[in-house]
């Protein structure tokens, strides 16, 4: 009988927090995993706050290494360092496979710098990274055991190709859906809003921003947004909520520049629910993005404007 063991960030026990897109697609994938073996034969180690409790973690992953005959990770960089040298350990003795699905785009320059955990991911049978430029980078590392599988939502089992459904007319309603921190562009975002409705007139459009806020992040972002007519923040959206939310909208504004950024899981569930993107011309964003069809690739705050 095929066991399927699946070691990644689930936060199930996490309430309203769970819902980031490491978790979001860590849950995609054991949904699949689920459907394709059965749930009894898939065996789960939550790595949310994996350094506090080591001691039980470590016994569980042990069970999955000598039980499953395929072990998915979806770690991230230091969740990496944790549970690779005892999984590589273990494959030598129990012969199991193991498939890395990489969330987001960091892997290349975090191996650049550890030549340690470069000959770990040698031991890997297949890493599976979001967009082709990864895979890229990656086998110049000399990992030629690397796949490309996009990122994805079960959502769009419901819809191939979304829909452009901007309004004709003003007022139009944009969002922004990531963690609400610097490097994913809020700043930006909100300055294209405050230009367009200073240029069109304070009802042109309206930005509402969803997702958690970065604590570091939260003075700054609140001054942000003080007395910003149209521009508000519209809290945490749990993952039954988000499809439903983010299609109420005209435009999804994305204008990142976190370098850690791969297929970002936000514009997958955008697509879901049928919403373009406007985006960052930023790292993988082109693979992304077909531009004039899905959204569109730009130079953020000043070429959004001449959308409209």
């Amino acid at each position: 009988m095929i066991k399927v063991g699946l070691v990644g960030h689930l936060m199930f026990d996490a309430g309203d927090k769970a819902v980031n897109g490491q978790a979001i697609k860590t849950r995609n994938i054991f949904t699949m995993l689920k459907r394709r073996y059965g749930e009894e034969n898939v065996l789960t180690l939550d790595t949310n706050y994996f350094r506090k409790s080591l001691f039980s973690k470590y016994m569980k992953l042990i069970k999955i290494a000598s039980t499953a005959n395929t072990v998915v990770i979806l770690p991230t960089a230091n969740g990496l360092k944790l549970i690779m040298p005892v999984l590589s350990r273990m494959k030598k003795h129990y012969h199991f496979r193991i498939i890395y699905s990489v969330i987001g785009g960091w892997l290349p320059e975090f191996l650049k710098s550890s030549d340690r955990m470069l000959k770990y991911m040698k031991s890997i049978d297949v890493i599976y990274v979001e967009t082709q430029m990864l895979a890229d980078q990656l086998k110049v590392l000399g990992l030629t055991n690397t796949e490309v599988m996009s990122n994805f939502s079960m959502r769009l089992e419901r819809s191939e190709e979304p829909e452009n459904k901007m309004n004709c007319n003003p007022p139009y309603k944009l969002c922004t859906f990531s963690r609400v921190t610097k490097k994913k562009g809020i700043g930006e975002a909100v300055e294209c809003v405050r230009r367009i409705n200073e240029q069109k007139g304070v009802f042109f459009c309206s930005l509402d921003i969803y997702g958690p806020i970065d604590e570091e992040y939260k003075d700054e972002f609140d001054a942000l947004i003080a007395d910003q007519a149209n521009i508000k923040y519209s809290g945490k959206l749990t993952d039954d909520d988000i499809i439903p939310t983010l299609a109420n909208y005209d435009l999804m504004l994305f204008p990142t520049y976190y370098p850690g950024e791969g297929m970002p899981g936000a514009v997958i569930e955008a697509y879901a629910a049928k919403l373009p993107v406007a985006a960052s011309d930023w790292h993988s964003n082109a693979e992304v993005i077909r531009d004039g069809i899905t959204g569109k690739n730009m130079k953020f705050p000043t070429r959004l404007t001449f959308m409209f």
